[in-house]
């Protein structure tokens, strides 16, 4: 599973690495261009790993471990205020190593940067849009029932 994973996400990066490239008119460079892209996906399944696990560690969970383990308040309450701000940071830096993988360093870290944190806000502005529109306006599981969950996923 693990293998079909990294190789699904390998060709998908790839393709769009390829399509951007061919809009700067960069060339790819063989091999070296295949163990960047390969390397960018395991750094990017590490860091969906990394998202998830922050976000399913919400201060219910770590104050119900809290009665088998000791966990001070003031952690659990830092820790939800650092969540909070620990995602988006994480997501700009996978963006931002994307962009400058993508333009095969060409463009130094701090040129690429202003991209990364348009794609960010940009990101997180339409997520809250259509969050905003599921809750309130889309009638989906009146509507489809069930599969109204693989639609709003396909959508996002």
């Amino acid at each position: 599973g693990l293998l079909l994973t990294v190789f699904m996400l390998f060709r998908a990066v790839n393709s769009l690495t390829g399509s951007v490239m061919t809009v700067y008119r960069i060339r790819r460079d063989g091999v070296l261009h295949y163990f960047g892209v390969l390397m960018f996906c395991l750094l990017l399944l590490v860091a969906v790993f990394v998202f998830l696990l922050v976000l399913i560690l919400s201060g219910n969970l770590l104050s119900g471990l809290g009665r088998y383990l000791y966990i001070p308040k003031l952690f659990l309450q830092i820790w939800d205020m650092l969540r909070l701000f620990l995602v988006p940071l994480c997501l700009l830096l996978m963006l931002w190593a994307f962009y400058h993988m993508v333009g095969r360093g060409q463009h130094r870290l701090r040129e690429s940067l202003p991209g990364a944190v348009f794609s960010l806000v940009l990101w997180i502005s339409m997520t809250m849009a259509f969050s905003y529109y599921v809750a309130n306006m889309g009638g989906y599981s009146l509507l489809y029932g069930s599969l109204s969950t693989i639609m709003v996923l396909m959508l996002w």
